[in-house]
């Protein structure tokens, strides 16, 4: 299950296919992790639908690059944001 805040791109879904066609079952979700209602909704869908969950790669990303001393807090709150509020949203939602 692979997901996302936006659509996946049509990059996105042509490396997709090309995995599936490989016999892997491939699933795209639309949700951000930073939302817990919205996250719930996924695992509720995976849980329901799938085999048990066993692992997750959490590879939360912003891009842009600046060093932390060139960052206002604005910045800082955007860039990790979705690594530590999604990370604890994963954390806290994936106990059982």
């Amino acid at each position: 299950v692979l997901i996302g805040r936006s659509a996946a791109s049509s990059k996105a879904k042509e490396a997709i296919a090309k995995i599936q066609q490989g016999g892997v079952r491939v699933v795209i979700a639309q949700a951000d992790v930073c939302n817990q209602a919205d996250l719930l909704q996924v695992l509720e869908e995976i849980k329901a639908s799938m085999s048990p969950l066993r692992g997750i790669f959490h590879a939360a990303g912003v891009v842009g690059y600046q060093t932390l001393n060139e960052m206002n807090w604005s910045a800082f709150e955007t860039v990790t944001r979705p690594k530590i509020l999604g990370g604890w949203n994963l954390h806290q939602l994936t106990q059982d």
